[in-house]
């Protein structure tokens, strides 16, 4: 249940034979509360996103100019060119997350009778910036282990490794947006 109180239980077996009793107390959750406090969580997971991002394109762009003149190099470019307006739309998207959730607190305002509506929005916030969090962290990773084993002549490997991570942390940032308009629904 979802209203606080204290609540007794009483259970009988089918045959009559068993019986007990149990208590429990349901505490008063302010869930205009806890979505504040999923959105704070969110905003900084989004940060964090949107600054492994922003490094990830900062190295890509550093890793083309440093490719030899060719037409490999100039694919890339093209490639690049047309991967990184998307990724900027994320980055900004998911910058804003204020611009996600205020439609939701602006629907419920202070009622607190609304205020459970908040709920699943809350959820998908948690659930989000826990995936976000394990997925950031294990890209982060894997780049930095590839950037490590030493990349001198395989810039273009490391190139296309880049634009391979930035797509999947750009993926990422597009989920935060979908779950918010699939909690909204």
């Amino acid at each position: 249940t979802q209203v606080p109180g204290d609540y007794r239980v009483d259970a009988i077996s089918p045959g009559g034979r068993l019986k007990g009793v149990g208590r429990f107390t349901v505490l008063e959750t302010d869930f205009a509360d806890d979505f504040e406090q999923a959105t704070g969580q969110a905003k900084a997971e989004a940060k964090a996103a949107v600054q492994a991002v922003q490094g990830i394109a900062a190295d890509v762009d550093a890793q083309i100019a440093r490719l030899p003149d060719n037409p490999a190099r100039d694919a890339l470019k093209a490639k690049w060119a047309e991967l990184k307006p998307k990724l900027e739309r994320s980055v900004r998207d998911l910058g804003d997350i204020d611009a996600l959730v205020t439609p939701l607190k602006a629907a419920v305002g202070g009622d607190r009778e609304a205020a459970p509506a908040l709920q699943p929005a809350t959820r998908a916030l948690n659930d989000w910036t826990t995936r976000s969090r394990a997925e950031r962290e294990r890209i982060l990773r894997q780049l930095s282990a590839s950037r490590r084993e030493g990349a001198t002549c395989e810039n273009l490997e490391r190139v296309i490794e880049g634009f391979k991570w930035a797509m999947a942390l750009s993926n990422l940032l597009d989920g935060a947006r979908g779950a918010m308009v699939s909690a909204a629904k």
